[in-house]
This record gives C-alpha cells, structure tokens and sequence, in this order.
C-alpha cells in the first residue's frame, strides 16, 4: 500500500474506512453490549468503559436517559474528563506542538509546555435540575490523563465512584447554584478540576486504574480483582490560598465548633484549623495521603457552612431531608 498524503483520493477513502466505517463498526458492537449511545466521542467512550468495569448497563441514550442503570430501580451519572491529544506550545520558538510529538518540529526542543485544563463539568439550567442532582446514586468520575505531562508515551485511565448524598459532591453543586452561577453572566457549567480541593472534597472511591500505552492496556485496579482504593487528597496545607479555604471569602470559618461538635457527631475537633492539622498529620504518616471519607465530610460541611448560611431556606424541598442539608440547618440552629 502507497504512503498516504495530502491531497490524495486513495488517502481520502483510507481515512473515512479507519476513522469511520471500523470505528463505527467496533463502536456498534459494543454498545450490543454495554447499551450506551453508539456515537464515537470520547465522553461517550468513557461511558462505554464505566460500564464494563462496573458491571451496569447504560440506558440506551448518550444525552438524555440514565448513563448506568442500577438494580432496584436506581441510576447513575458518568462525567468524563479527557486530559490527553491537547495542543501544546514549544517552550523556546512558541510552535504549536501536538499531544503524539515528543519535540518541538520546528527547533527539535524537548521543552514543551503541555496543555492540562481539561475538567468535569456539571451543567445546571434551573432550580429543577438542582432539586434533581441528588437523584443519581452515584457519580462515575472517568479521567483520561498522561501520567507525566511532559511524556505523552503513557496516558492513566482512572474511574472513581462518588456518593451524590456526600457532603462535598452535594454541598458544592448547591454552592455553584447560588453563589457562582446566579453571580455568572455566561451561566457556564460548574468546573470540577481533577487534583484540586473542590473535587478532592467529594471523596469516593478509585474502583479502575490502567495504564495505556501504544502496545499495551495495564490493568492496575479492577472491581472484583482489587479492592477500591479511597481518593487521595492533596496535602491541606498547601491549599489554604484557595477559594474555599481563604478567609476573605469563606468569612467566620475558623470559629470555634466546640458549641455544636456533638450536633455534628465530630467528636472533641475545635475548629477548621484541627480539622486541616489533622487531615495534613495523614501526608506525613502515609505518603497516599488518604484522609477518611469522614473526614472529608466534616471537612466539607465547615467549608461550605458560612458560603450556604444566607440560602439555605433557598436550597429545595427535595434536597432539605438529605444529611449534608441538615447538618448545614442544625449548625444554623445551633449558633
């Protein structure tokens, strides 16, 4: 077979049979068997995966329906994030270097800055799909991602498992509603960032991990296999400037709890100051750094507490009864 080129009718033919009729043809065989949507994006790709991983079918449908149907009439939701084939930039001529280059083709450096603002992103069009968000029992968190940024040879395919009731996943689309999004005049999605607080607040487990290579797919955690592993927070102490820990925007955060702890059932815990102090003891204990679900929850509740305190007769009926919302009334209460 003659190289393919540009401008060439018997490329152009090649290029439709590999990019469409095989990828369609193989994309059709396994929605006959993990019934998601047959369209051959890599969102839809990610789905297709959470499916044969977790065991769950989805329903049918890439935009509307279920993404995972569970049994006793329960579902879930699957957001996938794909941090791999970005364009990047050669750090000393500026070239536009592509994610499969190792050098840059003009000048051959290999400083090249690579592209990883790739999120999970959660839209919400009204105060429907909010009362709504806690419907899904979980949320499957998919990240394509290299594992070195600066070696596009391997990507780390990860699927995490998130309760839609756990105080840091609920409290933060509640907070995107009434205090980023009603502020918004592009009334975009909200932003979860793979590796950052707000996300790193919602806890969950990583049920499935590969490593993807050209030759080979690596299967390091498998459900059934392996036992799920809790998610891994970055260290606290080197996340105090951000948004959801700065005084100036989170203000009365570090108040004494000492009043309500026991309406919180967080034991003998003063203030947000031993909550970090104590998750931060987790990092030099154990390199994981893997702070119990508990403490993420606590953690979230003190978080979110003083940017919630003024909405929360906002919050809708539907969401009101679950725990992370109540804690939220009863520390109102208590003060």
């Amino acid at each position: 077979m003659p190289p393919h080129s540009l401008g060439d009718l018997q490329s152009s033919e090649q290029l439709i049979k590999d990019l469409y009729i095989d990828l369609r043809q193989r994309v059709n065989n396994w929605a006959s068997i993990t019934y998601q949507t047959p369209q051959a994006r890599m969102g839809y790709i990610g789905q297709h995966l959470t499916s044969i991983v977790t065991g769950y079918p989805g329903g049918r449908s890439g935009a509307r329906g279920y993404d995972l149907v569970l049994p006793d009439d329960r579902h879930a939701e699957i957001k996938t994030c794909y941090r791999v084939d970005q364009l990047g930039k050669c750090g000393e001529c500026g070239c536009s270097v592509s994610a499969i280059e190792i050098a840059c083709p003009r000048c051959a450096s290999h400083h090249i800055e690579r592209k990883d603002d790739s999120k999970w992103l959660i839209g919400l069009q009204n105060i429907n799909d909010l009362s709504q968000i806690a419907d899904p029992s979980f949320y499957y968190f998919v990240l394509f991602e290299f594992v070195d940024l600066a070696d596009p040879r391997e990507i780390a395919a990860s699927i995490w498992k998130v309760a839609s009731s756990s105080p840091g996943f609920l409290l933060a689309l509640i907070d995107y509603w009434f205090n980023i999004r009603m502020h918004s005049s592009s009334k975009a999605p909200l932003n979860i960032w793979p590796h950052r607080l707000k996300r790193d607040l919602m806890g969950g487990q990583l049920v499935y991990r590969s490593i993807v290579t050209d030759e080979s797919v690596v299967t390091r955690i498998f459900p059934g296999r392996d036992e799920p592993i809790q998610h891994s927070i970055q260290p606290l102490t080197t996340q105090l400037r951000t948004d959801l820990l700065k005084e100036s925007k989170n203000p009365g955060i570090t108040n004494s709890i000492s009043a309500y702890s026991e309406t919180l059932g967080i034991g003998n815990r003063e203030d947000l100051n031993s909550i970090i102090h104590e998750i931060s003891l987790v990092h030099e204990r154990n390199d994981s750094g893997r702070a119990s679900q508990a403490q993420l929850d606590d953690l979230s509740i003190y978080v979110y507490y003083p940017r919630l305190e003024a909405v929360l007769e906002d919050i809708p009926n539907r969401l009101r009864d679950l725990d992370p919302v109540q804690k939220l009334l009863n520390l109102r209460d208590a003060l």
